[in-house]
C-alpha cells in the first residue's frame, strides 16, 4: 500500500500475483484493476514488490536484479502507463567477498528492495539450496547459505533514476524481514528481542541471519510428543505488517 487505508483518491494498492504479473487499483478512486503484464521479461518471479515512501513509486528487481521495474501512482491507462526500466550499476565488492561468490554459484537466488524508516533503500540477495539433509536431526529440504546486502547511495555519476548499489555488512541497529510479501525494516531497538544487523527470514524454515558473523540460525519447535520440528510456513510465507505502539 502506499499509505495508511485511509478514504484518500490517491491511496494506491499494488499486487503481485503468481509469475510476473503485477496489478495496482486505487479502493476510493476509479476502483479499477490496472492489470501490468506486458513486460515480464522486466518482473522477477521470485522478488517481492515494495513501494518506497521516499520516492513515491513501487519497484521490483528484474530477473538477474541488475535493473528495477518501477511503478508511480498517476497511472490512468492500463494500455499506455507501462513500468518504467530503472539501471542499476553495483559498485565493486571487495575482494573478501568475491570468494564468498564462489561458495553460491550454484545456489538459486531472490532479489528484494526493503526501505528503512529514514528513506534509505537495500537490495538484498537472498541465496539458498535445494538439499536434503539433517539439521538438528530435522530433515531440511531447501537451506538458506547467504544474504548479501547493497545500500542504495547518491554518487551523482549515473543519471537522475538510475541508482549505485554499494555492498556492506553493517545495517546498524535496523533488522529486515523478508518472505513471499514485501520486505520490512524496523530498528531493532524498537521492539525487544530483535538483533540488530540481522536478517529473519520465512519460507523453507523460519531463520535469521547475523551480517556480522554471516552465520545462519534456524529455528525449531517442540510438538506435543516432545519431538523437535522444522519451524516453517510454505502455505503463507509471510511476516505480519508492524503495529504502530499506539
Amino acid at each position: 500500500m502506499s499509505c495508511l487505508p485511509v478514504r484518500d483518491k490517491d491511496w494506491v494498492v499494488g499486487v503481485k500475483l503468481s509469475g510476473s504479473r503485477l496489478s495496482l487499483c486505487r479502493p476510493f478512486g476509479n476502483r479499477k484493476w490496472f492489470n501490468i503484464d506486458s513486460i515480464p521479461e522486466a518482473i522477477s518471479p521470485f522478488s517481492s514488490l515494495m513501494f518506497s515512501k521516499r520516492d513515491q513509486k513501487y519497484y521490483i528487481p528484474s530477473p538477474g536484479g541488475k535493473h528495477l521495474c518501477s511503478l508511480n501512482l498517476n497511472f490512468e491507462d492500463e494500455e499506455e502507463d507501462q513500468p518504467e526500466i530503472i539501471d542499476i550499476e553495483f559498485d565493486q565488492l571487495p575482494k573478501s567477498v568475491v570468494a564468498d561468490l564462489e561458495d553460491v554459484t550454484t545456489c538459486s537466488r531472490a532479489d528484494h528492495l526493503v526501505e528503512s524508516p529514514t528513506g534509505e533503500l537495500f537490495h538484498v540477495k537472498w541465496y539458498g539450496e535445494d538439499l536434503c539433509e539433517h539439521y538438528n536431526g530435522v530433515s531440511l529440504m531447501h537451506k538458506t547459505q547467504q544474504f548479501m546486502v547493497f545500500r542504495a547511495e547518491e554518487t551523482g555519476d549515473c543519471g537522475d533514476d538510475d541508482k549505485t548499489m554499494v555492498y556492506t555488512e553493517d545495517i546498524g541497529d535496523l533488522c529486515f524481514f523478508l518472505g513471499h510479501g514485501e520486505a520490512l525494516c524496523v530498528p531493532a531497538s524498537s521492539s525487544p528481542g530483535l538483533r540488530p544487523n540481522c536478517i529473519y527470514f520465512v519460507g523453507y524454515s523460519f531463520g535469521v541471519y547475523d551480517l556480522t558473523t554471516k552465520t545462519c540460525t534456524i529455528f525449531f519447535g517442540e510438538t506435543g510428543e516432545n519431538k523437535t520440528e522444522l519451524l516453517r510456513n510454505l502455505e503463507f510465507p509471510y511476516w505480519p505488517l508492524p503495529l504502530p505502539l499506539n
